[in-house]
């Protein structure tokens, strides 16, 4: 699985061409892991996922040159605790 690799680039749309912001796309990762949470208490709220991802925004805006096309790894942002250890296979068969 990409996610479990560390690359980006294999989630984010490819019409991208890899043309977007790498730390952002991770932060969209983890959030949507978080948001697919099996514990409703580990789940964000909409405000939440809301702020979190004008933050995302914001980072790109600020700093789209610096880290876009060159990082293709995991490393480049810490994933949130609660996101290890989620299951991220579908539910349904």
């Amino acid at each position: 699985m990409m996610l479990e690799k560390g690359l980006i680039n294999g989630i984010v749309d490819q019409r991208l061409q890899g043309n977007f912001h790498v730390n952002s796309a991770w932060k969209a990762v983890e959030i949507a892991l978080n948001c697919v949470s099996s514990s409703s208490a580990e789940r964000p709220t909409m405000s939440q996922v809301v702020g979190e991802l004008k933050g995302c925004l914001e980072a790109m805006k600020v700093g789209y040159g610096s880290e876009n096309k060159s990082e293709d790894s995991i490393e480049a942002i810490p994933l949130n605790p609660l996101t290890h250890g989620i299951d991220t296979q579908p539910l349904a068969s």
